[in-house]
Parts: C-alpha cells; sequence; structure tokens
C-alpha cells in the first residue's frame, strides 16, 4: 500500500512445517514436527531518493505437535537506512531480535535477545578509489543464569581501487573487542 510519495507499506509473513529429528541435540533423540507462523510488517521509505529505509518488524510463532512446552512466541525487528549522492555513501541500522536455540544441556530452549546497532561510511577519495568505515555493536543477553552475555564492538577501516569497472581491489584491517560477562 502506498503511503504518500516514496513510501509504501507492506504485510508479510510466512508459514512453514519443519520435521525435526533430534529437537534436543542429543544421542538418540526426539523427533517433532513444528508449525512456524511468522507475520510482520514493513515500511519502507525514500522511493528513487538519496536518502532510503525500512522499518520492519515481525512475530515468530513456534508451535511443536509432541513437545507443547516448546512452543515459543518471538519478536523481532529492524530499521535500515541508507544514503547514497554517488560520492558518499552513509548507512545505519539497529534492531532487535529474540532467538530460541536448541541446547543438549538443559533439555529444552535457550532464549536470548540480540540488540545490534551499525553506522558505516565510504567516501569517494579519487575517481578510482575509495574509503570506508563503520561502528558495529552487539549485545546478546541470555535469558537463563547459567550463560554468559556478551558485547561485540568492531571498528572496520577499508581502502578500495577500481580496478576495471567491475572488479574492485581492497585492502582491509579489522578491530574487536569481544566482552563476555562472566560471574
Amino acid at each position: 500500500m502506498a503511503i504518500g510519495d516514496g513510501a509504501e507499506l507492506f504485510l508479510t509473513g510466512g508459514l512453514s512445517v519443519r520435521a525435526d529429528d533430534n529437537i534436543f541435540l542429543v544421542e538418540n533423540g526426539d523427533s517433532d514436527v513444528i508449525f512456524d507462523i511468522a507475520p510482520g510488517v514493513e515500511l519502507t521509505f525514500g522511493k528513487d531518493s538519496q536518502l532510503k529505509g525500512a522499518l520492519t518488524a515481525t512475530v515468530a510463532f513456534s508451535n511443536y505437535t509432541d513437545n507443547g512446552n516448546l512452543n515459543t512466541v518471538l519478536a523481532g525487528g529492524d530499521f535500515v537506512a541508507k544514503y547514497d549522492d554517488g560520492k558518499l555513501k552513509l548507512g545505519f541500522n539497529t534492531g532487535f531480535h529474540e532467538v530460541n536455540q536448541n541446547s543438549a544441556d538443559t533439555r529444552g530452549l535457550t532464549r536470548r535477545d540480540i540488540w545490534s546497532a551499525n553506522l558505516t561510511a565510504e567516501v569517494e577519495a579519487t575517481q578510482l578509489t575509495s574509503v570506508g568505515t563503520g561502528l558495529m555493536f552487539n549485545h546478546e543477553s541470555y535469558r537463563k543464569a547459567t550463560f554468559s552475555d556478551s558485547d561485540s564492538l568492531t571498528v572496520p577501516i577499508n581502502l578500495y581501487y577500481e580496478w576495471t569497472p567491475k572488479i574492485d581491489a581492497s585492502f582491509g584491517y579489522r578491530y574487536r573487542d569481544y566482552q563476555v560477562d562472566i560471574d
């Protein structure tokens, strides 16, 4: 559905059926059939402009046929914005996602929340070269006290050289700091 000039609203969704022969990831594992339903919405803006972006949100329902205690409802959302005028490219995105992971240790699902934020920039230095950098942050927070939360900070620096119109050569350096909360 169009909303004004350059903005559109979409209803999204996914429907799937999975057969899993080892839901707890153990020897002689239990099998189950899982029904996944994931309705969502997406708002895009900036069609045919230098500044474009999207705001998305989903809710995922997972229903186990034989192991109803594993049924979950997980939410997720992202915001993405990009600017490109030919000489300067800027990007920003942030997101939140609830994730479940099968675990042999707990014979159940291990839940964690993932927060992320990224900022990138690339500028044309000459007609054949450009320089890019960014700042990327991720935080993973587990719901169970026996698991450790973590933070990751990454700063990339890249140099690009246009060898031919279809081939770029690049050289980059990436700094990464990863910290785990251990009690």
